[in-house]
């Protein structure tokens, strides 16, 4: 079938929901009836060839013959000159082995379910004189409120008596099933009866238990061969949560001999209903999804861009904010008000007091567990920080290495008009990468005139400053006169060098 086509005969084909090695499933709308199904179309490759339009045919007409609420309905099917397809229920489920590989745990919560209705389908399909003979995980579609339908009768046939099994014995074909569920007689090419799907399920429920099926090998030969001559182990040796009386109802049902399983769908029920699963009973799929629906509700709450950033760049920003404790601080939202703490590197404007008070009387805006305050406070750590927050902080950083560009550039230029040769700043307090390229790294501060202490190591700050006369060619920028203890307590700002905080803002995201 061509992909191009949006249509087939009267059918008005929507999405596809699966492809197979001869055939797709695609959604499709009848305009007859007005309702919508599952339209099985048989591929070009396998529309050619005679045999897939007579198992195409086998398939649908094993599913009319079939009415149960556990086994997928048929509607009809048709093989013309351009198209062969059947036309059935559409039941939006994936199969079981799809979930086993992606929740397994889900799967085993309902497990009671889906073994109960899959094997009431194989008892109606056995009272209707079928045999499935590809019972697997695949084939048994689940949704999540536990209803079950049991799919794809391509290989099913008649169980053979006392005439067909001379039949057979004349007249063999080739060996059909998947490899991995298929019963020792089926492997040896035997006439079939109703006990071969016993062993294809007893498969399928071992593999629901244990979270794998009894017997694995790479070598398609070699996993026959364990079909043939191996015993099993019992599914609670790979999960001991399984009691033992399950134990022995799996391997009854894996006896290398078909005498020696149960003599039917029917007698694995009675013995099914009358035992208990699992030692400790699973939690209820409503009480896990709860769980997660709170979990998705944090999640929404705390910054999800935190959540994906690497712990490595985690750390760094963290060391970032120790190292400049200001430069993630700010005033209120109003853009008349913003005041970048940043300036402690660029010149001592903003005082301790003043930038303690303000985020005091800002309202709380999200119930983080954090301070009520709507900018990043010193300290605070990347997945605290809200979206707006986060936007805030790239732009202050962004702010303060231009300003802080600016004022080296100042400085520079300050020194080439006005040397000062008493003046020697101590190595490693000029950040490296921000200094003019013809000056030495001794960054001039321009506020030289009540900077004395010598540990001021902010780097728009010299703490020598031995003649206040000397200091009088940077006055025209104004400095405040309370400048001895903000640099103190940011003292640390300046160890960083401006080469970490580029790599920080390249692996910051865009927020």
């Amino acid at each position: 079938m061509s992909e191009n086509e949006s249509s087939i005969d009267n059918y008005k084909l929507s999405s596809c929901l699966s492809q197979g090695r001869h055939s797709q499933v695609w959604e499709a709308n009848d305009s007859g009836s007005g309702r919508t199904v599952a339209l099985k179309v048989l591929l070009p490759e396998a529309f050619a060839d005679k045999e897939q339009k007579q198992i195409l045919k086998l398939e649908a007409k094993v599913g009319k013959s079939l009415e149960h609420p556990n086994i997928i309905r048929v509607y009809e099917c048709i093989v013309s000159r351009n198209h062969a397809y059947i036309a059935m229920e559409l039941f939006r489920a994936p199969n079981a082995k799809v979930q086993l590989v992606s929740d397994k745990a889900s799967i085993q919560r309902r497990a009671r379910k889906l073994i109960e209705q899959t094997a009431m389908a194989l008892s109606h399909m056995h009272e209707r004189g079928w045999i499935h003979k590809d019972v697997k995980p695949e084939n048994i579609l689940i949704n999540k409120s536990s209803e079950v339908r049991l799919i794809d009768f391509s290989l099913s046939g008649r169980p053979a008596g006392s005439l067909g099994k001379m039949v057979n014995r004349k007249k063999k074909g080739p060996v059909q099933g998947t490899r991995t569920y298929m019963a020792p007689e089926q492997i040896r090419n035997q006439p079939l009866s109703p006990i071969a799907d016993i062993y294809g399920f007893g498969i399928t429920v071992y593999e629901i238990l244990a979270g794998r099926p009894p017997f694995r090998s790479p070598h398609p030969d070699e996993l026959l061969m364990d079909h043939l001559k191996t015993t099993p182990a019992p599914p609670s040796e790979f999960n001991d949560n399984i009691t033992a009386e399950m134990d022995q109802i799996v391997l009854k049902m894996l006896a290398k001999l078909p005498k020696n399983r149960q003599s039917g769908i029917d007698e694995f029920l009675s013995e099914f209903r009358n035992v208990q699963i699992f030692k400790e009973s699973l939690p209820e799929q409503a009480q896990r999804t709860e769980q997660e629906i709170n979990e998705d509700k944090l999640k929404d709450q705390d910054e999800g861009i935190a959540s994906r950033i690497d712990s490595r760049l985690d750390a760094m920003r963290t060391e970032a904010l120790k190292k400049n404790p200001g430069s993630v601080k700010a005033p209120e939202k109003t853009k008349s008000k913003v005041n970048i703490k940043a300036e402690p590197i660029e010149k001592p404007k903003a005082p301790a007091p003043p930038a303690q008070q303000q985020p005091a009387q800002q309202p709380p805006q999200q119930p983080t567990g954090q301070p009520p305050q709507p900018f990043p406070q010193p300290g605070m750590p990347l997945q605290a920080m809200t979206p707006e927050q986060m936007a805030m902080h790239q732009q202050m950083l962004q702010q303060q290495q231009a300003y802080y560009q600016q004022m080296m550039h100042q400085q520079a230029m300050q020194n080439q008009m006005y040397p000062q040769p008493g003046m020697q700043q101590p190595p490693g307090m000029q950040p490296p990468g921000m200094q003019p390229p013809q000056m030495p790294p001794q960054p001039m501060p321009p506020q030289q005139q009540q900077p004395p202490q010598p540990t001021a190591p902010q780097a728009t700050q010299q703490p020598p400053a031995p003649d206040p006369g000397q200091a009088q060619p940077p006055q025209p920028k104004p400095a405040p006169p309370q400048e001895q203890k903000p640099p103190e307590k940011e003292s640390e700002g300046t160890i960083m060098s401006i080469d970490d905080m580029e790599d920080i803002f390249k692996t910051l995201p865009d927020v």
